[in-house]
């Protein structure tokens, strides 16, 4: 097998562990990092507390239409000082500005909880970054966090970034199948 390949195959093998997947197998990819042309530490499946805090608790609305981000910011610094735990997100739409991340958190999506991030640009400052190397400054990634351990994003919602806001698709770009021939 390729180099390039096994390290696709340790991707897509560390992803589903960092998404939170049971896995029943102790070590099942260890396989994977035999033989790589650099040093890559394993990964560990994420633990977290037991505690709990539902974004509703901390004011948060889903309705699609009311600013959830101080409601995501009180949830993570909430579940920080308790030594962290779930943000659980409920069947809802979420629209939010950044949510900043904090270590030993899960936040779980349950069925049907949306998070949609806001395409107002002023509710991503600019801030100081690393970016493919570089120091440099950029606008705030939607969800974003420093020097970070022990994080994951679980459960059977989704996100949605609001990409077309950002980076609009050119018409020539899209697939010929919607439009009438």
């Amino acid at each position: 097998m390729k180099i390039s390949n096994k390290i696709r195959i340790l991707a897509v093998g560390l992803a589903l562990i960092t998404v939170g997947m049971n896995l029943q197998a102790k070590n099942v990819y260890d396989y994977l990092y035999k033989d790589l042309p650099f040093t890559m530490p394993k990964l560990q499946i994420p633990v977290f507390k037991n505690n709990k805090i539902s974004i509703a608790d901390c004011g948060g609305v889903g309705d699609g239409i009311m600013l959830n981000t101080n409601a995501f910011a009180k949830a993570m610094e909430t579940l920080s000082e308790k030594g962290g735990g779930t943000l659980v997100v409920p069947k809802g739409i979420w629209f939010t500005g950044p949510i900043v991340f904090r270590s030993n958190i899960n936040m779980y999506l349950e069925k049907g909880a949306v998070i949609l991030f806001s395409p107002d640009f002023n509710l991503y400052p600019i801030v100081e970054t690393i970016f493919e190397g570089l120091d440099t400054r950029r606008c705030q990634s939607p969800i974003s966090g420093r020097n970070l351990v022990n994080i994951a994003i679980t459960g059977k919602g989704s996100i949605n970034g609001f990409g077309e806001a950002w980076r609009p698709l050119p018409f020539r770009k899209l697939s010929s199948g919607c439009r009438n021939k």
